[in-house]
């Protein structure tokens, strides 16, 4: 029900433009009729406003996506875990650098399971350059 309003919302705003004017009814004419160019126009606009909603509505998409990737990385400055990166291998497999305390670790996360692949024993610097 939520698409059929996509496809007539177009249509609800340009529909003041088909209706005639009162210039355009003239008690001597045949019944009022639209020229091509007024159909020709009237669709072109419909046509726009629908990509333009399309459009918008991909970006959004792709947008959100965008922000649910990167939430966990920015949710991590004031925490004893945190996760320093995020690889991914495949369609369902990461790899994750992650700090626990003073310790560093690498550890592959598919559908499966969740493994330790590495401890890193390097020094981390406190403050960043």
């Amino acid at each position: 029900m939520r698409w059929l309003f996509l496809f007539l919302f177009p249509l609800l705003i340009c529909a003041d433009d088909i209706s005639p004017t009162s210039e355009e009814i003239k008690p001597e004419a045949s019944p009022v009729t639209l020229s091509s160019d007024a159909y020709q126009k009237q669709f072109s606009r419909t046509l726009i406003v629908t990509l333009v909603i399309v459009i918008g509505a991909f970006a959004l998409i792709w947008f959100t996506r965008r922000l649910s990737k990167d939430r966990p990385l920015q949710m991590n400055h004031q925490k004893n875990l945190k996760i320093l990166e995020r690889r991914q291998i495949s369609p369902n497999t990461y790899l994750y650098h992650m700090q626990i305390g003073s310790k560093q670790f690498v550890i592959s996360e598919s559908k499966l399971d969740v493994r330790l692949v590495a401890s890193l024993d390097w020094e981390v610097p406190d403050s960043p350059v």
